[in-house]
């Protein structure tokens, strides 16, 4: 267990200043992107973006610079009908996934090799997880992980880390429709694969992150962090919102019984693993109520004329559970978009102010 009571290398708030662009409004046809999907970067620092509008994967240089395109629209070797996640292999080959249908691998220069099916043909947006030793683990089946040797599918499936974790959700019954909603504030489960294939794992109610591999045993990341509070109006809205999207979907006569909205968040939101062996948490934060930029005072459906926001701040630890500290993230970044991260440097899928997507790369710097 390595717990941090106060303090941190860094020693202040880290915050990203970006470095390169690369997406464009008009121009030519590689720098204009429909829908980012995953990115991965090789030992070269090359970038590989894949789009899901354009069906293809566009390979960038270090300093921006489009070299060549992967695959295009179709059901054909090498074509793509959903990509969406991508990695780069230990051996320079490139796996892409293309939906639930199956795996593309191309050589590190573009060259189409061979495909993979995807077993069960179960859909997850979680992106897939690489091994050292070239082995993928793919959500393919509910609660499971199934593993892919090197050179193609393996019947082998791991499940899912829970530790026996029932998370608070709202059920939902009609007499056609049985579902859950999860309650607003409450704790959840969050877990992630490192880039060494270790497991990433903790409960957001309080703040340990464990990670072990497959050959067990356990390291804990522990921190000291105080409490922050739900706004009483924050609270209210999160529950009005949540109640009037259950009978809008589920049950038109639909009430809220039992525990209301938490009077206090959980302690962080998600993980994100470092390229680097770093291990971000992306914290908890106060929220501050703002205009609703898609506020419509004739349209019901635009949401409230306010909505609440918190900054999204990760605190970043070394592979070792050292606090390096924490990192202001920009404004607009996404959370359960998968970035690439680093305690140097950060890709992220931004959207200029014009509203076409970017990938943005960030050094890391301090706040002064």
């Amino acid at each position: 267990v390595v717990r941090t009571v106060s303090g941190s290398v860094w020693g202040d708030t880290m915050v990203l200043v970006p470095e390169l662009a690369i997406g464009e409004m008009e121009g030519e046809e590689p720098y204009l992107f429909g829908s980012i999907g995953g990115l991965d970067v090789d030992a070269r620092g090359r970038l590989f973006v894949v789009d899901r509008q354009a069906q293809d994967v566009r390979v960038f240089s270090h300093e921006g610079e489009h070299l060549f395109t992967m695959g295009g629209p179709g059901e054909g070797p090498g074509e793509f009908r959903q990509p969406d996640h991508i990695r780069v292999m230990a051996d320079d080959r490139v796996l892409v996934r293309d939906g639930r249908w199956r795996f593309s691998v191309f050589s590190s220069e573009g060259a189409f090799l061979e495909t993979w099916p995807i077993l069960t043909g179960y859909g997850s947006n979680t992106p897939f997880f690489l091994l050292p030793d070239g082995e993928a683990l793919n959500p393919s089946r509910p609660g499971k992980l199934v593993r892919y040797g090197p050179d193609g599918p393996s019947p082998d499936t791991i499940p899912f880390p829970s530790r026996g974790f029932d998370p608070n959700y709202l059920e939902v019954q009609n007499e056609h429709t049985h579902a859950y909603y999860p309650r607003p504030f409450s704790p959840s489960k969050a877990w992630t694969m490192t880039r060494d294939g270790q497991f990433l794992f903790g409960i957001t109610s309080t703040y340990q992150i464990d990670r072990w591999g497959t050959e067990g045993g356990v390291f804990r990341i522990e921190r000291i962090a105080p409490p922050v509070a739900v706004d009483p109006e924050e609270g209210a809205q999160a529950r009005e919102q949540t109640t009037k999207a259950i009978r809008q979907n589920n049950n038109p006569s639909w009430d809220w019984y039992g525990p209301g909205v938490p009077s206090h968040k959980p302690s962080w939101r998600g993980l994100w693993p470092g390229i680097d062996g770093s291990i971000w948490v992306i914290r908890s934060t106060e929220s501050t109520e703002v205009e609703n930029p898609h506020w419509d005072p004739q349209d019901p459906d635009s949401g409230p004329q306010t909505i609440w926001q918190s900054p999204l701040i990760a605190d970043v630890f070394d592979a070792e559970g050292r606090y390096l500290g924490p990192v202001k993230m920009p404004e607009g970044t996404q959370l359960h978009f998968s970035p690439l991260v680093s305690s140097e440097r950060v890709w992220l899928q931004m959207f200029h102010e014009l509203g076409h997507p970017q990938v943005v790369r960030y050094q890391v710097v301090p706040q002064g």
